[in-house]
């Protein structure tokens, strides 16, 4: 995929996680989050190509929220450190 493809793909996850249907913790779909946290870390792009830190920040919302479920924190901090290491889209 081209860069601009993953950007977009990666702005449509964070949406995505963001929306009241993946928003239920505790009763909530805990499953959907923590694909669409994969998926994100999957996408390998930590910055959007406007240099906006999104997809890094909507990570690190899920890690350290500590009503998330563990298993997407854990998916959360995984995704999150496999882009740590990525350069800045310019």
């Amino acid at each position: 995929l081209s860069i601009r493809e993953k950007d977009g793909i990666v702005a449509d996850l964070v949406k995505a996680l963001k929306s009241p249907a993946a928003q239920g913790k505790g009763v909530g779909p805990s499953w959907f989050r923590e694909a669409l946290v994969e998926a994100i870390g999957n996408c390998d792009l930590p910055l959007t190509l406007a240099g906006q830190s999104t997809p890094i920040d909507t990570l690190v919302d899920r890690l350290i929220d500590r009503q998330e479920d563990r298993q997407v924190r854990g998916a959360a901090a995984r995704a999150r450190s496999r882009g740590a290491s990525a350069t800045p889209v310019t």
